[in-house]
């Protein structure tokens, strides 16, 4: 069975028994590396593809939410505004040794597919930091 398959089989299970399934991306690599820990944030090179291909699948499910990225912590885990513009904007960020996919090209990645899905969107510093979550929050 493939991956795609089994989270599909998965989320089918939860379903009937009555829960809501959070889908979330929470370990990822740009370019050929293989994703083996956790990053400070989503890459550009997969996770915009990622949360296309998972909203497309997921979008008439409404007990369905997506957790974008789970733990960011730019700017080598800071609560700092460059770690917030990291957050929102993505691109070449403090503490990210790769072009990083904000959270707004996430969400925008999500909504042109018609998905409607709850998404969620946790703060800096592992999600603890929430501080500037609204100065920065996506559209």
């Amino acid at each position: 069975m493939s991956t795609r398959a089994a989270i599909a089989s998965y989320v089918a299970a939860l379903n009937a028994a009555g829960l809501v399934a959070i889908l979330e991306l929470h370990w990822g690599a740009p370019g050929t590396q293989k994703a083996t820990a956790q990053t400070p944030m989503p890459d550009r090179d997969h996770s915009i593809t990622f949360w296309s291909q998972v909203a497309n699948a997921y979008k008439s499910n409404s007990s369905v939410i997506f957790e974008l990225f789970n733990e960011p912590y730019p700017d080598s885990n800071q609560n700092t505004p460059a770690g917030w513009q990291c957050w929102r904007d993505g691109g070449t960020c403090p503490g990210v040794d790769y072009q990083a996919a904000g959270m707004q090209e996430l969400v925008t990645a999500v909504r042109s597919t018609g998905a409607t899905n709850i998404i969620l969107l946790g703060g800096l510093q592992f999600s603890n930091a929430l501080s500037q979550w609204l100065t920065y929050k996506p559209n």
